[in-house]
């Protein structure tokens, strides 16, 4: 069985959610916004994602610290082109919600960025928890 591994911390902002209607076990779409030309370092990293990566979408609030809103598996790694734009991964949401973290006591200073691995150990088996309490029920 192949290791999960949290690969990506986001892809997709508040706003995207309600967009898309992720609903858990549903198979969605996540994708980087703007064009190749515009985020070259963000498409590069989502073409290093493979089948079976962690997805995790938050929002990090200045003064609330960081907010889990969803949590999904990468089931396809090519990069195709959907209405949602160049640059989207197949995705299975099974975790949707509101988990408030708040304020992480870390010096690692992305949680404001588009997409970046996670190295938390408290995020990482929190997003780990999300996904494996949800498909225990």
């Amino acid at each position: 069985m192949r290791e999960l591994r949290i690969k990506a911390s986001t892809v997709l902002e508040s706003a995207v959610i309600s967009k898309l209607g992720i609903t858990p076990g549903r198979y969605e779409y996540t994708f980087v916004s703007g064009g190749r030309a515009d985020a070259p370092a963000l498409h590069n990293m989502m073409a290093h994602m493979n089948v079976g990566d962690i997805v995790y979408i938050k929002s990090h609030p200045i003064d609330r610290g960081l907010i889990i809103k969803a949590v999904g598996i990468v089931i396809d790694d090519e990069i195709i082109s959907t209405d949602l734009g160049d640059s989207c991964l197949r995705m299975n949401w099974i975790w949707v919600g509101k988990k408030e973290l708040g304020r992480i006591p870390d010096k690692y200073n992305v949680r404001n960025n588009t997409l970046y691995v996670e190295y938390n150990p408290t995020v990482r088996k929190t997003v780990v928890n999300l996904l494996t309490s949800a498909c225990a029920h």
